[in-house]
């Protein structure tokens, strides 16, 4: 498996991780194992609150936006991010987070620990896994810094970076790429429930205790050391539920994505993927995106191969 078909998988991860996991947002996890004793294996098992089946939320929307500022700035420039995210915010406002708008039309906030901090970081991953690790780690800091001041989540957002770039550019066991997190998390002296949730993360299953960085990060790492596929892996973190089950269900999926290549997600997720009608409008309005296909699964294959050749 090639870099190509990591970074897809990366990319498109997201993707199904926010639209699978958006079902279950904000219900308790005994509450889905009740309705689904399988476990929440479908794109249309539930109705959702928001939006409709398959479709993405800010979690896969801040992601492709990223993706496209990089690309067509050709480098990471943290003014066209912020305004990229600003303009989206302001023309389908009912979608990203309260909290993350006025973090992002404001001031960042120095108290949310939410891991919502790093999803979005995906694309940066994949332009830094061609670069050095310092400029990485700059970059990885500065995107987050724009809604979250929170050293908890600037180091969150190091480590996750850190971690999508590795398995993208070197082709590693879940166990390898936990024993890197590890030695790199303390080298880099990075916050010590970043480094904890690393530990832990080859231990247990983390209590789901609302959304954080460290709550985050242990369960997607505990997943990927304890299944063997994307799937089962997506399936048991969705499962999971909770407030941040989107958030948790995208972050997993990037990294598994990652691990396991584009080809190993599931066709039926993939398929049901698609964009809300207003990012479709928000892209289109836009002269260099009139001709843009919206299919999810070739848009992840199109940016992956763009941002590798920055």
């Amino acid at each position: 498996m090639d870099e190509f078909q990591r970074a897809t998988g990366a990319l498109l991860g997201v993707c199904v991780g926010d639209a699978l996991g958006e079902q279950v947002r904000g219900v308790l996890e005994e509450a889905v194992k009740a309705e689904f004793p399988e476990g929440l294996s479908e794109m249309y098992s539930k109705e959702r609150v928001q939006g409709d089946t398959g479709e993405i939320t800010e979690e896969g929307a801040l992601t492709i936006l990223l993706a496209h500022s990089i690309i067509n700035n050709e480098r990471f420039d943290l003014d066209n991010i912020r305004s990229t995210y600003r303009a989206w915010n302001k023309d389908e406002p009912e979608v990203m987070d309260v909290s993350l708008a006025t973090s992002l039309q404001e001031s960042p906030s120095a108290k949310s620990e939410s891991a919502l901090s790093l999803v979005r970081l995906v694309p940066l991953a994949v332009y830094g896994a061609q670069r050095t690790e310092r400029e990485l780690l700059k970059n990885a800091e500065a995107e987050c810094s724009l809604t979250h001041s929170n050293q908890i989540c600037l180091d969150g957002s190091k480590i996750f970076a850190l971690a999508i770039a590795k398995l993208i550019s070197e082709e590693l066991t879940a166990g390898e790429l936990v024993t890197y997190l590890k030695v790199i998390s303390a080298k880099l002296k990075l916050d010590e429930r970043v480094q904890k949730a690393i530990e832990l993360g080859g231990k247990r299953t983390p209590a789901l205790k609302g959304d954080s960085v460290p709550i985050a990060l242990q369960l997607c790492l505990h997943t990927l050391l304890n299944t063997s596929s994307f799937e089962e892996g997506m399936v048991r973190v969705a499962s999971k539920g909770g407030d941040a089950a989107g958030i948790n269900a995208s972050l997993y999926g990037a990294l598994a994505g990652a691990l396991y290549g584009a080809e190993a997600i599931p066709e039926r997720w993939v398929g049901e993927l698609q964009v809300s009608e207003g990012l479709e409008r928000y892209l289109k309005k836009q002269s260099r995106f009139r001709r843009l296909n919206m299919n999810l699964s070739l848009m992840a294959h199109e940016l992956a191969e763009k941002l590798l050749k920055l």
